[in-house]
């Protein structure tokens, strides 16, 4: 904590600084308050603590003058036994304590030490405003992504039956194609370029409804708005594993390596197997989204049990999260991939997953050296 310390005695100063730095604090002087207002503008000060009774400009108008300067820098002011009534008015106006002359130890720290209560305490009450408001605008977006989960479903499930159709006419309509004598066929070239590309066609927009129908599904997800009635069952974490990184090795990308240290004790949880299945396939994908330009593509997928939960970890080596987008890496629609290549819902279902089962899932990660995720379950006693 860095307090300035003004008043127009120099031997005040010199025994509240000595003072204050045998306590631990840094400590900044100033004779004046054009002084003081001078070193607020150059330097960081988190405190300050000021005479009222001074030549040019007094306590009080310092107050109000970096109160236009430094809304939330705090202001303890330092009366004589007159000026009472006068540091009153001033905490009226803004100051945070106010000292009378002459000063004891034990009173300088306790106000203080109120000033960085009050400073705590409005900090925890603008992050849980802000929470509140992030924890709104998710369940905004939850009835959105609910809404259109369900308007989206119905045509998109009437298009991919149409194209299951349209393949298998395609197959009837392209024999028949093939048997038309030569003499018959107006224009071989635009039957060449049709028998060609048709078949592309039919691939890419069943691979596009695909991807809209699986974005739906996420979204379904998201919203909760598709709650499956299942029923947890006791679960081996190691055959989940084992499970995901069978069903994720053809999205790895070439020479990864995978590494597996295990508990030597068998890891088991009450669960939805095929939930937490999800969760982990989901890790070991983005980890080699990580990894598609490392020269050496390592993941390590670690497991152990610490008192009443089991850990699993996926670490990569690869090219890390960037800071900016640390904050936001759990929220939905949120993603650091190139576009088209992520829905940016994973994660943010990966946390619903973990948290409906009493878990907890975190992340470490430093840019160029590569990501960890941790999964923490409770554990079977």
């Amino acid at each position: 904590m860095r307090i300035l310390l003004v008043d127009d005695e120099e031997a005040i100063l010199r025994s509240l600084g000595e003072v204050l730095k045998d306590l631990g604090y840094e400590v900044a002087t100033a004779l004046d308050g054009d002084e003081a207002l001078k070193q607020v503008a150059a330097l960081p000060v988190d405190l300050v603590i000021s005479d009222v009774k001074m030549p040019r400009m007094d306590g009080i108008a310092l107050l109000s003058r970096l109160q236009a300067q430094a809304p939330d820098l705090p202001v303890i002011l330092i009366t004589g036994h007159g000026d009472e009534e006068t540091a009153i008015s001033a905490l009226q106006e803004g100051a945070r304590d106010y000292l009378r002359k002459p000063i004891r130890v034990k009173a300088l720290l306790a106000a203080i030490k109120r000033v960085q209560d009050q400073q705590q305490l409005e900090r925890l009450l603008v992050e849980e405003r802000d929470k509140l408001v992030h924890a709104s605008r998710l369940a905004s977006l939850g009835t959105l992504a609910a809404g259109l989960a369900h308007e989206i479903n119905n045509p998109a499930t009437f298009v991919k039956g149409d194209l299951q159709l349209l393949e298998k006419s395609w197959t009837i309509i392209r024999q028949v194609l093939e048997d038309l004598p030569p003499g018959q066929v107006k224009n071989p070239q635009g039957l060449a370029f049709v028998m060609q590309e048709v078949p592309g066609l039919i691939s890419g927009m069943q691979q596009g409804m695909e991807r809209i129908i699986r974005l739906v599904r996420e979204m379904s997800l998201l919203s909760r708005s598709e709650k499956q009635d299942t029923q947890r069952t006791v679960v081996d974490l190691g055959q989940c594993i084992e499970e995901a990184l069978q069903m994720e090795r053809h999205v790895l990308p070439p020479r990864t390596q995978v590494q597996k240290v295990q508990d030597t004790i068998q890891l088991q949880t009450r669960a939805d197997a095929q939930q937490i299945t999800q969760v982990l396939m989901n890790l070991l994908s983005n980890a080699a989204h990580a990894l598609e330009r490392m020269p050496d593509p390592t993941i390590v997928v670690r497991t152990r049990r610490e008192a009443d939960w089991n850990t699993i970890e996926v670490e990569d080596n690869g090219a890390g999260i960037p800071e900016e987008a640390k904050p936001r890496i759990f929220d939905p629609f949120f993603t650091t991939k190139d576009v088209g290549r992520g829905t940016g819902l994973g994660l943010s279902i990966c946390r619903g997953i973990v948290q409906d089962h009493g878990g907890q899932i975190g992340f470490e990660s430093h840019e160029g050296k590569g990501t960890r995720f941790w999964v923490r379950l409770p554990a079977l006693a």
